[in-house]
């Protein structure tokens, strides 16, 4: 694991500290709040660090680290939305801050949107066939559709133990997203859930994003058609016609 965004990181204000995960250090930046409730923090591989080249805390529920890569940057964009019993008030805050953010990328990022956006995945894809290979309801779907992104969890094919990112009881849903630009969907080889014992499973993102050299193509010479008779007498009069005109030329 290169990244990780995580929500309700529940530590006040806003900060960094070295973190250890199964014997593996991380570098964790966390935006909160006064009352230690909600936030969200993105870990970092130790030895990935060098290349992350800024940090923004736009609120507890939405913070953004943008990594450099020679000449590829992604930019992660960790959310945490309101719950369903929030007002629509805190919802749209939520969006217009998520939008603020971004905006904020360059042409040529990668950008992705991850995290627990508490919105849910229905059936209908009607007005919607590129945004999701589902349906994502309410601002969520808006908000996708206005930014021409995708939701990456519906385009790949899983069995329920690996769509399902929240397990309570009985109820068993999809809530965790990764948005990706249309445009960037050829970069992603997968997107899973690792089922756990947890409430929230962890959502797994598998890219690839290269830079393609072109080389040089150097043109054969096709001298091994000159064995066929035919070939070899029209390369033959050709030639004489050449040096003929060369000839009248000087």
């Amino acid at each position: 694991m290169n990244a990780c965004c995580l929500q309700e990181v529940r530590w006040r204000e806003q900060g960094v500290r070295f973190v250890g995960v199964k014997g593996r250090r991380y570098k964790l930046w966390w935006s909160g709040n006064s009352d230690g409730m909600e936030g969200v923090g993105v870990l970092v591989k130790e030895d990935l660090c060098e290349k992350l080249v800024e940090v923004r805390r736009k609120s507890d529920r939405v913070m953004t680290v943008v990594l450099a890569f020679e000449e590829e940057v992604v930019r992660i964009i960790c959310v945490y939305g309101p719950q369903s019993g929030r007002t629509s008030a805190e919802k749209e805050r939520f969006y217009d801050e998520l939008r603020s953010e971004w905006d904020l990328h360059s042409m040529g990022e990668l950008v992705l949107g991850m995290g627990d956006f508490n919105g849910h995945v229905g059936k209908r894809i009607e007005g919607y066939e590129g945004v999701h290979g589902g349906n994502v309801e309410g601002k969520m779907l808006e908000f996708c559709d206005e930014k021409e992104l995708c939701v990456a969890n519906t385009w790949f094919r899983k069995g329920e133990k690996r769509k399902v990112t929240y397990s309570a009881g009985e109820i068993r849903t999809e809530i965790d997203f990764v948005l990706v630009g249309k445009g960037n969907r050829k970069y992603l080889r997968d997107v899973k859930v690792i089922p756990g014992e947890l409430q929230h499973r962890l959502v797994v993102t598998d890219l690839v994003k290269k830079k393609v050299v072109r080389k040089e193509v150097i043109e054969r010479r096709k001298v091994w058609k000159l064995q066929v008779d035919y070939t070899r007498a029209r390369f033959e009069g050709r030639v004489g016609e050449l040096l003929s005109t060369d000839a009248l030329d000087l």
